[in-house]
């Protein structure tokens, strides 16, 4: 909130509202335990965490984090290097993975969302069985998130969602990695 005085009397002038933390995580501690995987290798997980910390770095216009540069620093850091490790379309076997994102559980706080195409009908068994057939492939393409999260989450897309203005048919379900 921002406050003007106004006839000798202070009134609200400016509401705004953003997240100041996810699933209980502020952005000081989203960095710590992104470096901390950063620093051990696991280099997707961080990557994952970077989202999230990007998403509440400014939750508000004027509010601002003590060490706010050093946070953009790393992630952008950080995004280079992912970016030149993984070159998006990856192909492993039946399906192709198009992009990771992440999602929020609060029982089990950030989770991965590993997007991708297939041509298998938006059927329950037969994705669930496409998934459990390339977990192997996905862990090898995505070391240590198995570490790192409980599951992640698998967004098939029949077609590549590339038009903001279109709504695209997706189906979700979860590998579980323990």
């Amino acid at each position: 909130m921002s406050f003007s005085k106004y006839n000798d009397e202070w009134k609200v002038n400016i509401l705004q509202l953003g997240n100041y933390s996810l699933i209980g995580e502020t952005a000081p501690i989203l960095y710590k335990r992104s470096k901390n995987l950063f620093e051990q290798g696991h280099r997707t997980s961080s990557a994952l965490l970077n989202i999230a910390l990007n998403n509440i770095l400014r939750p508000a216009s004027f509010l601002q984090y003590r060490h706010e540069t050093e946070y953009k620093n790393f992630i952008e850091e950080t995004s280079n290097e992912i970016n030149e490790i993984y070159n998006f379309p990856i192909k492993l076997g039946n399906i192709e993975i198009i992009g990771l994102d992440i999602h929020f559980v609060s029982a089990d706080g950030i989770m991965p969302v590993i997007l991708y195409l297939t041509d298998t009908e938006f059927n329950n068994e037969m994705l669930k069985n496409e998934i459990n057939e390339s977990k192997n492939m996905i862990l090898q393409t995505f070391p240590y998130i198995d570490q790192d999260f409980n599951y992640a989450f698998m967004r098939a897309y029949n077609e590549m969602p590339i038009d903001k203005n279109k709504s695209y048919e997706i189906y979700t379900t979860a590998l579980e990695f323990k």
